[in-house]
């Protein structure tokens, strides 16, 4: 039997595209194609010894910036609300179909964290990202914003559910005059209400933790009661697609059976893997390398991806397919103690322009 050989691709070239067709037999014409640096433009950076302000510089702050072998090591001063951060030029544009990459942990989720495309940086020590801003996001520089956001619960709002977050300066419901703002939670958990039996179509969740609609179109996930001490308990998880929330109930409809879960147990939603107690790359885990890509289009879509999984997409998520943007990371201390950012890469492309 002839053995199959295996085509191996740069980290930084990879894609779901050019693996599947690879698969399919045809992956060697997406090689050479991406290869051909006459239709690409790219920026990319290891890491590898250079110095800071080679390809990337650091943010407005009073953190620091230093390259270490094979990544870039971002720290903050040892104060509540300071930023550090890497940023490159503006020249990103929809019209080009730029994509912008990084593979990145903190060493702690006490934080807030902003990773994207932006049009300016934020202020000296807040980011591109205002204080309070993550539930209904707010910036404080940009007018165009578009990436993943994270705040942990101490940050801004005891209302926010530590959990990944799309950000966008525009609404797929706002398609005349001034975009507005958009942040779809990419995951999260709580606690449900003791009262959920009166219904099929809805499920009420302890306190206030949403906006209005936040979970729309996505999966509502809530584990089956287990009492180790009832023979034949229904151990069956649940699973509800979202149509629409208030800040307190949760309308869809329940897939499967229809069966309802128990009251007073753990939910968690979002389109990330789901374990037991979390929901694994939907919500930040300290010291824990992720990937991270978001991917505009001509057509004016965001595509938000972890390790190479879509999340989510938002329609309408820049103004125009002009709008000039930069790409930018950064790490905002929300506590006393100093936040490290370990970046082990940062790639951005787009469609070379005549």
């Amino acid at each position: 039997m002839a053995q199959i050989q295996k085509i191996k691709i740069p980290r930084h070239m990879y894609s779901i595209q050019v693996a599947n067709s690879i698969r399919s037999g045809s992956g060697i014409q997406d090689i050479l194609s991406v290869l051909n640096k006459d239709g690409v433009e790219e920026l990319f950076d290891d890491f590898h010894g250079d110095s800071v302000g080679h390809k990337f510089f650091e943010v407005t702050g009073t953190g620091t910036a230093t390259y270490a072998v094979s990544k870039a090591v971002l720290t903050t001063t040892a104060a509540d609300r300071k930023t550090t951060g890497l940023m490159s030029n503006t020249g990103w544009t929809a019209g080009q179909g730029c994509m912008v990459q990084a593979r990145f942990m903190v060493n702690r989720v006490d934080n807030k964290v902003f990773f994207g495309f932006a049009n300016a940086e934020g202020g000296a020590d807040e980011g591109v990202i205002a204080a309070g801003g993550y539930l209904t996001p707010s910036w404080l520089t940009a007018t165009s914003v578009i990436g993943f956001g994270f705040a942990d619960v101490t940050d801004d709002t005891a209302a926010l559910l530590p959990a990944w977050s799309a950000l966008s300066a525009c609404s797929d419901l706002v398609l005349t005059g001034t975009p507005a703002a958009t942040r779809v939670s990419l995951g999260g958990y709580g606690a449900a209400h003791g009262s959920n039996h009166a219904t099929a179509t809805t499920y009420t969740v302890n306190g206030t933790p949403f906006s209005t609609n936040q979970l729309k179109d996505q999966i509502l996930h809530v584990p089956g009661f287990m009492p180790t001490y009832v023979a034949g308990a229904d151990t069956r998880q649940r699973h509800m697609m979202i149509h629409s929330n208030t800040t307190s109930v949760i309308t869809g409809h329940w897939m499967g059976d229809g069966s309802i879960p128990e009251d007073d147990v753990s939910y968690s939603w979002g389109n990330g893997p789901q374990t037991s107690a979390t929901l694994g790359l939907a919500i930040p885990v300290a010291s824990e390398y992720h990937t991270f890509t978001v991917k505009l289009t001509p057509a004016l879509e965001a595509r938000f991806l972890i390790d190479g999984r879509e999340m989510c997409v938002l329609p309408n998520a820049v103004t125009a397919t002009t709008t000039s943007l930069l790409p930018i990371i950064e790490c905002t201390s929300s506590s006393a103690t100093a936040s490290i950012m370990y970046v082990d890469y940062i790639l951005a492309e787009q469609s070379r322009r005549a």
